[in-house]
């Protein structure tokens, strides 16, 4: 049979030789088996492998859409897990501090070590409070254990002065600007203050440098006392037998 006119004529494939028969023939003119019709330009005819390669085609792109979109979410799901693991971390070293701070708080200060507070308050201008070795104490907290401080040394003690809260001195109040203070005045004012913010739990607004109840020195001047006494041990292992204020 001779091929012509392919484009304009619908034609029966012979799926074994591959002949072109006529549209009407069920059996094909070239081998002899039973044929069905196949357009050569019917939009339903695709070359088999034409129609696998497609196919391929399509299962690749869906591969490496669902790759895409795996990394994407491996990469977000990272990302939180190491935020969430340093949000964890910073906690554990906030609490860790907390912890610290509230243990060292509970033990009391070591005697021992009220000379170098003093020495640091000195040096920090008498700071409103303080940050020392892990303790957190404000003016009045530092008053109390220079005061204790005073007295268990010029005493030989040893041991830890409770840490307690106080409030601040409501009215502090001085009428002497400067003084020269002997040893036994400036410690029994110091067991005499100490004494007093135990019983009122707060900072007293003056002390009186011989006269019990005299506003003789004002809260700062009384601070200023104990620290010279305290940084002059720091120094020289021995409390001085006079201060001189401020």
């Amino acid at each position: 049979m001779a091929l012509s006119g392919t484009e304009n004529r619908s034609d029966k494939i012979c799926p074994k030789c591959g002949n072109l028969n006529d549209e009407d023939a069920s059996f094909c003119e070239n081998c002899g088996i039973h044929i069905k019709r196949t357009s050569l330009l019917s939009k339903d005819y695709l070359p088999p492998e034409k129609a696998e390669s497609g196919l391929n085609g399509k299962i690749i792109i869906i591969l490496l859409i669902f790759v895409v979109i795996v990394g994407a979410l491996t990469g977000v799901l990272l990302k939180n897990n190491i935020e969430n693991n340093q949000s964890q971390e910073g906690l554990q070293e906030s609490n860790t501090t907390i912890i610290k701070e509230e243990t060292l708080q509970n033990l009391g200060f070591p005697i021992t070590d009220i000379p170098n507070l003093a020495n640091a308050i000195l040096n920090s201008n008498y700071p409103d409070k303080i940050q020392y070795k892990g303790y957190s104490l404000s003016k009045a907290q530092y008053l109390y254990i220079l005061a204790r401080g005073v007295v268990a040394i010029d005493q030989g003690e040893t041991g830890n002065i409770t840490i307690k809260s106080f409030s601040p001195a409501e009215a502090p109040y001085g009428t002497v600007a400067s003084a020269e203070i002997a040893r036994s005045n400036y410690v029994d004012m110091a067991r005499r203050v100490s004494n007093w913010m135990d019983a009122n739990g707060r900072a007293p607004n003056y002390a009186g440098i011989i006269t019990p109840g005299a506003d003789d020195l004002s809260t700062d001047m009384t601070i200023t006392t104990f620290v010279k006494a305290l940084d002059y041990y720091y120094a020289t292992g021995e409390l001085p037998s006079i201060v001189s204020v401020p």
